[in-house]
Order: structure tokens, then sequence, then C-alpha cells
């Protein structure tokens, strides 16, 4: 073997020995995720994060002009957040997910809302349900 083509050999080496460590230390994960989007009310689960980031939007039907948020989520690590909007495109309720409890959300108008959740680096859990109210 020459000793360029010897000392390229050890770099491929030691290069794919790095990446494949630092790809154990940057693992994402999610599973058991769950969502029912249905008139009146809206369900999400994530059941196991381990260092998760995503950032979805889901439009809802409320016949309502408010609605009651139940944030029961546990985010030990990282960020989660959601935010809700009314038809008008107004923010009618945004809580990071370590905040827990019952909120009711501002005033709309019965139509489609948007709700967004966003997962920065998550590790935990999520639950979160919406329901009309008003």
């Amino acid at each position: 073997m020459r000793p360029v083509t010897a000392v390229a050999t050890a770099l491929l080496i030691g290069a794919i020995g790095l990446l494949l460590g630092g790809c154990a230390a940057t693992h994402e994960m999610a599973r058991d995720f769950t969502v029912m989007n249905q008139p009146d009310v809206f369900e999400l689960h994530y059941g196991t994060l381990q260092n998760f980031s995503n950032r979805k939007t889901f439009t809802w039907t409320n016949m309502g002009t408010k609605a009651q948020v139940r944030q029961a989520s546990s985010v030990k690590e990282g960020n989660g957040s959601i935010e809700i909007r009314n038809p008008a495109g107004h923010v009618v309720h945004s809580k990071s997910l370590r905040e827990l409890g019952s909120f009711l959300t501002g005033e709309g108008t019965p139509g489609p809302w948007k709700i967004t959740v966003v997962l920065e680096g998550a590790t935990g859990s999520v639950t979160l349900e919406v329901r009309k109210s008003g």
C-alpha cells in the first residue's frame, strides 16, 4: 500500500468513526403520536419525545366563540409551545407547554381556527386537548 493511500484510508476511517459517534448524541425520537381533529374537539398526544424538533399546524373547526385548552404535558428538556389563532388570524392563546392546567382562549368567531404546536429539542411527552367553549 502506498503511503498516501494508507493515510487517506486512515483519515476516512477516523471521519466515519466521528460521524457515527456524533449521530448517537443528537438522535431525535418521537413515539406514539396521535391526533384527533373533529369539530369542537381537538386532541394531540406524543407519548415519548427525545431531543425532538417539529412544527405542526392544524386547522380545527370550532363552532363556538372561545375554546378551553387543557395542557398536561411533561417537557423536561428543550422547549414546546402552543399557539391558537381564531378565524380572523388573531392569536387567542399562546403558552409554553411547560405551563400546565386549563385555560380559556380569547374570543373569536365560529369557523376554522389554527392550532400550531412547536417543539424544539423537546424531551418528555405532550398532551393537549382543545374544546369548544361559548
